[in-house]
C-alpha cells in the first residue's frame, strides 16, 4: 500500500463529484441530477446538479489515464471536491465474474506502469491505491438495495484496451485482478495525493478477450444505465 500522501486542505464549500470516462456512461447520472453545464476546464464540459440532499458536480474525463488524471485534478482545484465517485464499464479478468456484474474497487493499480520489473529500483513494491472503505461500502449497499449483482474487487488500469485472451490471463495471474479498464487507477492516484476520499464502480461489459469489442458495443448502453443508477442511489443514501 502507498505510505505517502500529499494533502490539500479543503475549503468550506465542498461538494461531491461523479465522473465517468465516456458520455454514454455519464449521461444517465447527469439526467438524474438535472445537471446543467457550468464550465469547461481543459475543454471538458462540467455539469452541476443535485441528487437528493447533495449538490453534485459531474464530468466526463475522457478515455485514458492522462486525460482522466488532468480532469480530476481540475475538478478538485476548481470545485473543492470533498468526495468522488467514478463509474463506468470494464472488462472481466477474474473468471468467476459474469458479464453484468458490477465491481466496486477495493484497490487499484496501473498494470502497465513499473520501474523495470518486480520491485522497483528504489525498493518500492507495486503500490495498490486503496479506495475509501466507507464510500465503497455505501456503493455496495446501494447495489444491494437496487438488487444489482455487485461485488468488491481489485481493478487494474492501463492505457490500451484489453481484448486478448493471453493478456487477460496475465492480468489474472499477475495481479489477481477482477476487472480491467483505462482510467480508474489514475483517478484514484490523483484523489489519493489530494486527500480526497473516492470510490469506483465498474460494470462488466465483456471478458476482455477476442470477442470484447463486439460484446462491449452490444452491452455498453445497458451496463452504463445500471452503473450510473448505482452511483445515483449511493449519493441519495449518503
Amino acid at each position: 500500500m502507498l505510505q505517502w500522501q500529499y494533502a490539500i486542505t479543503p475549503d468550506a464549500a465542498m461538494t461531491l463529484a461523479l465522473v465517468a470516462a465516456m458520455a454514454i456512461e455519464l449521461e444517465p447520472a447527469r439526467k438524474a441530477a438535472r445537471a446543467v453545464e457550468d464550465s469547461r476546464p481543459l475543454g471538458q464540459a462540467v455539469y452541476c446538479g443535485r441528487i437528493g440532499a447533495h449538490d453534485v458536480v459531474l464530468a466526463e474525463t475522457g478515455m485514458g489515464k492522462v486525460r482522466a488524471a488532468a480532469v480530476t485534478q481540475a475538478l478538485i482545484e476548481r470545485y473543492g471536491i470533498s468526495r468522488l465517485i467514478m463509474f463506468g464499464s470494464a472488462g472481466a479478468v477474474n473468471p468467476k465474474h459474469d458479464v453484468g456484474t458490477i465491481i466496486v474497487g477495493r484497490q487499484l493499480i496501473q498494470h502497465d506502469f513499473s520501474l523495470f520489473s518486480g520491485r522497483a529500483m528504489l525498493g518500492w513494491g507495486r503500490d495498490w491505491v486503496p479506495a475509501d472503505k466507507r464510500l465503497s461500502a455505501q456503493l455496495l449497499a446501494a447495489g444491494k438495495r437496487l438488487g444489482l449483482p455487485v461485488a468488491p474487487g481489485r481493478i487494474v488500469t492501463g492505457d490500451q484496451p484489453v481484448a486478448h485472451d493471453e493478456t487477460r490471463q496475465r492480468l489474472w495471474s499477475e495481479f489477481r485482478a477482477d476487472c480491467v479498464e483505462m482510467e480508474g487507477a489514475a483517478v484514484a492516484m490523483v484523489c489519493h495525493l489530494n486527500g480526497v476520499p473516492f470510490a469506483i464502480a465498474r460494470g462488466l461489459t465483456d471478458r476482455a478477450d477476442a470477442q470484447a469489442v463486439r460484446a462491449f458495443r452490444r452491452r455498453i448502453r445497458d451496463v452504463s444505465k445500471q452503473v450510473a443508477g448505482l452511483a445515483v442511489e449511493c449519493v441519495r443514501g449518503l
